[in-house]
């Protein structure tokens, strides 16, 4: 993919300019909207996060879910064959984007990137997402627990209603959502940077 985030390319955007990056990029303009930036697999639990979305959504919130990945379409089948009310109308799907040129602004677009993986290295989306002072709410495995704890809302894994009930809390607490993605942008900036990776490499290839 990638070594490290940039984190000039991966950068916040103001209210005005996520609405015409919505306009831009044929996004929903009045819904929360959640990005789902992973492939479509039993470890990513993508099952979870339809139901946790379809119940924020049962509490009254506009929310509408979109995956970007090559699998797309299997996760737009997925929702289609799970039961979930009027999955049509919210569920969105799109080709996987280009890390480097289209991808940060789908994040910029969105207002939370949910990740629900049974298991987890740590994985580039929730960092590409909090380097965007994007909100993050993920299951508390792995390395997304191990290093995220203070800066993402960590559920329990395949706990629908624990990720409903946080998707809600970010999306009625929008103040302290982005106060926490904005300790995300500094956490990746620090740790997981482009310059801090390279300087990292660098000093590995001096020292062999």
């Amino acid at each position: 993919r990638y070594y490290g985030v940039d984190v000039d390319l991966y950068r916040p955007a103001a209210a005005q300019e996520r609405a015409a990056l919505r306009e831009r990029l044929d996004l929903p303009r009045d819904a929360f909207l959640i990005l789902l930036s992973s492939r479509i697999s039993h470890e990513k639990d993508p099952e979870t996060v339809l139901q946790a979305v379809a119940f924020a959504r049962a509490r009254g919130l506009n929310a509408a879910v979109l995956n970007l990945g090559g699998d797309y379409r299997e996760f737009l089948a997925l929702a289609a064959t799970t039961g979930i009310p009027d999955a049509a109308d919210w569920v969105l799907g799109r080709p996987a984007a280009h890390p480097m040129k289209e991808l940060a602004d789908f994040y910029r677009a969105a207002d939370l990137l949910v990740q629900g993986s049974l298991e987890e290295g740590l994985g580039f989306s929730p960092l590409e997402a909090l380097a965007c002072e994007v909100p993050v709410v993920a299951s508390a495995v792995g390395g997304l627990a191990a290093h995220l704890g203070e800066v993402a809302m960590l559920t329990p894994r395949r706990d629908a209603v624990a990720m409903a009930a946080a998707i809600l809390q970010v999306a009625s607490n929008p103040r302290g959502a982005q106060a926490r993605a904005r300790r995300g942008r500094e956490y990746v900036a620090r740790h997981w940077s482009r310059p801090r990776a390279f300087a990292e490499l660098g000093q590995v290839l001096a020292e062999a």
